[in-house]
């Protein structure tokens, strides 16, 4: 049975098993309870490098791959000039990213890792030990799900050795998303 309250003009609220209606001035919203809620501004990202980082590993040095174009950014929570996402919200959060990498000499191991601000804790993605030849191309490809607290950033890195040199390049492309890194709340 609905409420109501005339002289206030307050909503009239209804319901049934797996629905509930509010009416305020004329206007009726409807919520389904057996249907997954979603909202234009729930955070959500996928961002892509759009050109080859050339020679930015192979001597053990890490670093961290801006991807550069952010098709969605939702929020706009990832910063393409940072290569960071910070987290609106506290919840639980999905992490993909797969990165494609290639050396001109021999190495001998890669790391893909997701690096979070919060105590420098970090999730290794890819591990990849071994000896890569020449020329040779690896994708490292992980998924992840966090709980992270309001305000806390998240980025990729990469670190590749076995070499005295930086040998190894991220590859990156304006119109084939090759190397690319996403993140969602989940409600």
């Amino acid at each position: 049975m609905p409420l109501t309250n005339v002289v206030n003009n307050a909503p009239v609220v209804s319901g049934s098993t797996n629905q509930i209606s509010v009416i305020r001035s004329g206007i009726t919203d409807t919520v389904s309870l057996n249907t997954p809620v979603t909202t234009s501004t729930q955070p959500a990202f996928m961002a892509y490098l759009s050109a080859t980082e050339s020679n930015v590993s192979g001597d053990g040095t890490t670093v961290k791959v801006v991807y550069d174009t952010a098709p969605v950014n939702q929020g706009a929570y990832y910063d393409t000039t940072t290569g960071e996402f910070t987290v609106p919200v506290n919840g639980n959060y999905i992490f993909t990213a797969s990165n494609i990498l290639m050396n001109t000499v021999l190495v001998t191991g890669y790391n893909a890792a997701l690096n979070t601000s919060a105590s420098g804790v970090i999730y290794y993605t890819s591990v990849y030990a071994g000896t890569y030849p020449a020329n040779s191309t690896r994708t490292t490809v992980g998924s992840i799900f966090l709980p992270l607290t309001a305000g806390t950033r998240v980025w990729m890195t990469i670190t590749s050795s076995g070499n005295g040199s930086p040998v190894t390049s991220i590859l990156g492309s304006a119109t084939t998303v090759y190397t690319y890194f996403c993140g969602y709340l989940v409600l």
